[in-house]
């Protein structure tokens, strides 16, 4: 046999090169997949620089997470922010839409205990409790409708309105905040929009707290898994930054035609489809509401705030992909309603509805056109001239 000549090497099949280097990485990600949970790495956190992601959001646009009694939240006080809090969020939100260019810069302050008022303020006449209607973190502070009641009244009123909370947050909120030496009237401004599904999650929220002794929790857990992000990586990078169009109604009224966001469902409840818990519920707030303002030795207020799709009822024109529950939706008796029950409770009762209403037949946006539903500032002085002329009275 020639010394050259060898015996040949038997190839290994390939799909046996294949399974091994799978089983290779398999084992490999299950390994990482371990550590980085032992670890505690917050890929969340790891991909926006090592911040918490929430802190690229305007300040009006982040939950209260300060845990406040036995299941509600309020704003860390002292907080500070300045910019521009609609044009800022959306591109954060990944709006193609136009709007806000003209928005000035201002700096959004809160008190020491979280809420917008000039410091110091140690007494007031007046305290106005709300969600994010009476924050109003979008609008500098001279423009709240509890600052343009103030002026117009020259009564001095505190600001207690934090957004992401409902009308039990608002009782403890006047509980614990809303008495001082010359305050002799409490408003709890409602929103139709969502202010009895709020009561209903703090119900749930306090039920859950009493029968296991845990709160809800604000605090966003770590996003540990490998695998999880490496999947989510995997997709932004196949499907891109989603794109959002938010103008789905053109607002018509007074010869003018203008781009909007019509709020969308869930919408105002209707009365007549109510359940019997969802009334009790309405009850019993406003039990509580008046309650706690007489025990504060304050007159008890509600001042009513309707949602965009009431105020603009027959002055839009809908874009062909709305879905047919808000094309179809028309006002519900739901102010007569809460009137009715204010009126039995001995509260006074305040709509704002009519005055935004004849504003907007008048050719004015009296709430942020884009993405945000909130009052702007012409609607946040009509509400708050409303509230003024009220507490004159």
């Amino acid at each position: 046999m020639p010394a050259d000549s060898a015996t040949p090497r038997s190839k290994t099949p390939l799909w046996i090169v294949l399974v091994a280097n799978a089983f290779v990485l398999v084992v490999l990600l299950g390994l990482g997949e371990i550590a980085f949970r032992v670890l505690r790495v917050d890929f969340v956190k790891l991909q926006a620089g090592g911040k918490d992601p929430r802190d690229a959001y305007p300040l009006c646009f982040r939950e209260p997470d300060e845990p406040l009694g036995d299941a509600f939240f309020k704003r860390t006080g002292g907080q500070t922010w300045t910019g521009r809090p609609l044009a800022e969020a959306l591109p954060l939100f990944h709006a193609t839409d136009q709007a806000y260019a003209d928005e000035a810069p201002f700096t959004l302050t809160f008190d020491r205990e979280g809420f917008r008022n000039p410091a110091p303020l140690t007494d007031w006449d007046v305290a106005v409790v709300g969600d994010s209607f009476t924050e109003s973190g979008y609008l500098p502070f001279e423009q709240i409708f509890t600052s343009v009641a103030a002026e117009a009244s020259k009564l001095r009123i505190k600001n207690l309105g934090a957004c992401h909370t409902g009308p039990l947050s608002h009782v403890e909120f006047l509980k614990r905040f809303g008495s001082a030496t010359s305050c002799r009237h409490a408003v709890l401004a409602f929103f139709e929009g969502n202010d009895i599904r709020d009561a209903e999650r703090e119900t749930a929220d306090l039920k859950h707290f009493r029968e296991t002794g845990t709160r809800p929790s604000r605090e966003i857990p770590p996003q540990t898994s490998l695998i999880k992000a490496i999947w989510q990586t995997a997709k932004s990078v196949v499907k891109g930054k989603p794109a959002v169009r938010f103008q789905n109604a053109t607002f018509i009224g007074a010869g003018k035609s203008l781009p909007i966001t019509i709020k969308t469902p869930p919408l105002p409840e209707n009365p007549d489809t109510l359940t019997n818990e969802q009334h009790a519920l309405v009850s019993t707030f406003l039990d509580a509401w008046s309650e706690t303002a007489r025990a504060n030795g304050v007159k008890p207020w509600l001042l009513y705030i309707p949602s965009n799709p009431r105020t603009y009822h027959g002055l839009v024109r809908y874009e062909p992909n709305v879905a047919t529950p808000l094309r179809e939706w028309t006002p519900t008796a739901l102010p007569a309603l809460i009137q009715k029950l204010c009126e039995e409770k001995g509260i006074a009762f305040i709509d704002t509805c009519p005055a935004l209403r004849a504003a907007a037949e008048k050719g004015t946006l009296v709430f942020n056109p884009i993405f945000d539903t909130h009052l702007n500032a012409e609607g946040s002085r009509v509400v708050g001239e409303t509230l003024a002329t009220a507490l004159r009275r």
